[in-house]
């Protein structure tokens, strides 16, 4: 990335910061826990609704950008979580959306709304230029970065999460504290912590995925991490006595351990910390320096 792109992306980033910010003073929500979406919603002087009834949603598909969707308008919105209906200033909620992913998806489409560059283009829907593929996934992009800012109160969660040991437990207990999905607090720790830290998401395959019961879904690594390791691809072939997912008792949601992880041809200590939800395990990894350091690592994983 060159100069000029960096300084730009930190432009555009402090900018939806900024809106983010102003939304949060003018709600009069910080240091409220959990977070008060709502509050925000009605702030942002939007509502939010799970009724599709109450929008005046055109029962032939739109012209342009939902012409390759097959059906009505209101069959593609009853298949998603959320979406934003600007010149109704709705939030519509689907009512099957899991309730841990509301917050996160009201403040998603709130986001929409309140990047007035956004905004605009919101507005005009059925023109296929003013929504292609390049568009959306820059606009997706930012509306998850402000929906994060809003939910976690911007720098409070980073504070608090500053003064907390570096474990699974943290952000789990954040995630109870602000009100969000423990998914995203996950996320939302380890992109913000100033030690070098990984984030590996599992999902437990089928019962009949055998030998690999589990499959590593993604990673993510800290910004201090890739200071000092540069930009890296975790590998690992997972199965229940990996020493990553062992633990000695079915029972435990929370367990933790040693393990080696190599970078380019150095292999470097690191403490790790598991959690398990019923849809994911969350394994963070932290360098042993930073954590208590016992044990020996007993198995390496290639970056």
């Amino acid at each position: 990335m060159s100069n000029t792109t960096a300084l730009e992306a930190q432009r555009q980033l402090l900018e939806l910061k900024t809106h983010c910010e102003r939304l949060l003073k003018t709600a009069g929500v910080q240091g409220v826990y959990p977070t008060p979406v709502d509050q925000i919603v009605e702030a942002a002087e939007l509502i939010k609704s799970g009724d599709l009834a109450l929008l005046e949603i055109p029962r032939e598909p739109f012209p342009g950008i939902w012409k390759k969707f097959k059906g009505s308008l209101v069959d593609l919105v009853s298949r998603v979580k959320a979406g934003l209906f600007p010149q109704e200033r709705t939030i519509f909620i689907n009512p099957k959306t899991h309730v841990a992913s509301v917050p996160f998806a009201t403040l998603h489409e709130c986001c929409h709304y309140i990047f007035p560059w956004q905004r605009k283009i919101y507005t005009y829907l059925d023109d296929e230029r003013t929504l292609d593929p390049q568009t959306r996934f820059i606009f997706e992009r930012q509306a998850n970065v402000g929906a994060s800012y809003l939910l976690w109160q911007g720098e409070a969660y980073v504070k608090e999460a500053l003064d907390m040991p570096i474990t699974a437990a943290t952000p789990v207990s954040l995630a109870q504290r602000y009100g969000g999905s423990v998914h995203s607090s996950m996320r939302y720790y380890v992109e913000h912590h100033r030690e070098s830290l990984i984030l590996m998401v599992v999902k437990r395959s089928p019962p009949k995925a055998v030998p690999e019961p589990y499959k590593l879904q993604y990673t993510i690594t800290s910004p201090a991490f890739k200071s000092k390791f540069g930009t890296v691809r975790i590998t690992a072939s997972l199965s229940d006595n990996h020493v990553l997912l062992k633990r000695s008792s079915p029972l435990l949601t929370y367990w933790e351990g040693d393990i080696g992880v190599r970078v380019g041809g150095t292999i470097h200590p690191f403490r790790f910390f598991g959690y398990e939800t019923p849809y994911n395990v969350f394994i963070i990894l932290a360098p042993k320096n930073i954590v208590r350091s016992y044990g020996t690592a007993k198995v390496i994983l290639t970056a």
